[in-house]
């Protein structure tokens, strides 16, 4: 699993060790990203899912006091053909739960698709404590040769805002 963290804190005081400016290390509102890389630069032609990519993940590990925590599914993929329609998807295998799909429809070029994730421990939230989460990729009822998708990345981007 590649991460990529940058936190850049704010001046502290030398003589009490605090931040005057906002009582922490950023400001309220200023955003921590952490991404997570899931996989990517896959073609795919069929309607069984192919895995492209596993990474193991707990929500917990990415809490900050004093900020909220998003986490968002992110995939860049194209359709080797139009019409047709591919899906990539986020699947808990832990728990045997599908968590999201990102549909990909009609479009040949590179196309950004995402959604924010569910925290929690119901069906298909993204849990507290370790899972394993897979990504998979597949095409809805391919019937010739460029009947594809071309996944260029997936990735989880988990967010930290201040409050």
């Amino acid at each position: 699993m590649k991460t990529m963290h940058q936190i850049t804190p704010n001046p502290v005081d030398p003589k009490d060790k605090t931040n005057k400016e906002s009582g922490g290390i950023g400001i309220a509102g200023q955003t921590f990203l952490t991404l997570v890389w899931a996989g990517g630069r896959e073609s795919h032609a069929s309607a069984t899912p192919l895995v492209i990519g596993a990474f193991v993940f707990a929500s917990n590990d990415h809490a900050l006091g004093g900020s909220t925590l998003s986490v968002i599914f992110r995939a860049v993929a194209a359709n080797g053909v139009s019409p047709l329609t591919t899906h990539a998807k986020l699947v808990n295998v832990t728990d045997a739960e599908d968590v999201t799909t990102l549909n990909f429809v009609d479009t040949t070029s590179a196309e950004k698709q995402e959604t924010t994730l569910t925290l929690g421990t119901g069906v298909g939230e993204i849990k507290p404590t370790e899972r394993v989460y897979e990504v998979q990729v597949f095409v809805d009822a391919p019937s010739g040769p460029g009947d594809t998708i071309e996944l260029h990345s997936a990735e989880l981007r988990v967010v930290n805002t201040l409050t």
